[in-house]
């Protein structure tokens, strides 16, 4: 319906813009997993019935 057609340098800005973009989500996410990674860990064990580990940790 619409053709949409992009220069070369347009092309190449919009792939770097998407892989930067990707490696920000991507380091987001891995972020957010290595600071949380113990109560991701525990809430796997309760869901399975495994209540093993410090349960009052301060």
């Amino acid at each position: 319906m619409f053709d949409f057609a992009l220069t070369p340098e347009m092309s190449k800005e919009f792939f770097n813009y998407q892989e930067e973009l990707l490696n920000k989500v991507v380091s987001s996410i891995k972020k957010y997993f290595s600071e949380n990674c113990e109560t991701i860990v525990k809430g796997f064990a309760c869901m399975n019935g495994n209540f093993s580990g410090y349960m009052y940790r301060k």
